[in-house]
């Protein structure tokens, strides 16, 4: 069986698209760590408000993707708003392409 490798898996999570902006989870930068452990995948995220109506939608579409990789047995996914999210997190071109960084509101900067 071929090595499940980091580039894999966000090449799967590239898959799971905010609903409203259809940008993925890593273009977004809501994905703060993961590792992998045999065949095991650990992911520590957050998402843009603790009060995200898509914050099921989004589980469920990771476990889907992650799961349909052959290599991966278990996923652990855990949700931290500390620290909260911000535009920082962004891709900068995708960034720079939304809203451009003079234009975000000064408390989304921090």
């Amino acid at each position: 069986m071929p090595a499940l490798t980091q580039e894999k898996v966000y090449s799967a999570l590239a898959n799971v698209k905010d609903p409203e902006l259809q940008l993925n989870i890593h273009e977004l930068g809501l994905i703060y760590e993961m590792s992998i452990v045999k065949r095991a995948v650990n992911i520590i995220m957050t998402l843009t408000t603790p009060n995200c109506p898509f914050s099921k939608t989004f589980i469920q579409s990771i476990k889907k993707e992650l799961l349909a990789i052959p290599e991966i047995e278990t996923i652990k996914l855990s949700l931290t708003f500390d620290p909260p999210w911000t535009i920082n997190r962004l891709a900068p071109e995708i960034r720079d392409q939304l809203i451009g960084v003079d234009q975000a509101p000064d408390h989304l900067q921090n």
